[in-house]
């Protein structure tokens, strides 16, 4: 009659398996936040710079046309038996901005993710957003939309 036996020699093998996989992972995740991090560094110093270097105009808040759409959309939260469908918000928004400045006519769309009355809110509570532009070249510009609390 076999029996089946309890090998100590495999646990110790698989425990340490289980421990070199979770430090490859735990390095990795490391890895990817200080690239991650890196990167915004990097996208903050930029747009600093540019803003060191460029004209500073303001953008009220009667000069913007706001665009939205809202919808529920279906998805399946879970795996295997235990899937089920959940409904979450969403939220797009188009912002025309016709800004003219001297001679130069900035015509800009921006695409904002956020509920509509907040991202309303928030700008009227600001009034004046920061424009910066670079008037030898009106494609180079930037709107400061940090105050909403997303990357701009």
């Amino acid at each position: 009659m076999t029996y089946l036996s309890y090998k100590p020699e495999l646990f110790g093998i698989k425990l340490f398996i289980l421990i070199v996989i979770l430090l490859a992972y735990l390095i990795l995740k490391y890895a990817n936040n200080k690239e991650q991090n890196k990167i915004n560094s990097i996208v903050r110093q930029e747009i600093n710079q540019f803003k060191s270097e460029s004209i500073k105009s303001t953008i009220n808040f009667s000069e913007i046309e706001f665009f939205s759409n809202s919808w529920k959309k279906s998805i399946v939260v879970g795996s295997g038996l235990n899937t089920r469908e959940e409904l979450i918000d969403v939220h797009e928004n188009t912002l025309l901005i016709r800004k003219v400045i001297n001679n130069s006519t900035y015509d800009i769309k921006v695409e904002i993710e956020m509920e509509p009355t907040t991202l309303k809110m928030k700008i009227a509570m600001k009034n004046d957003i920061d424009f910066y532009y670079n008037p030898k070249n009106p494609n180079e510009y930037h709107i400061d939309f940090s105050f909403l609390g997303q990357p701009s």
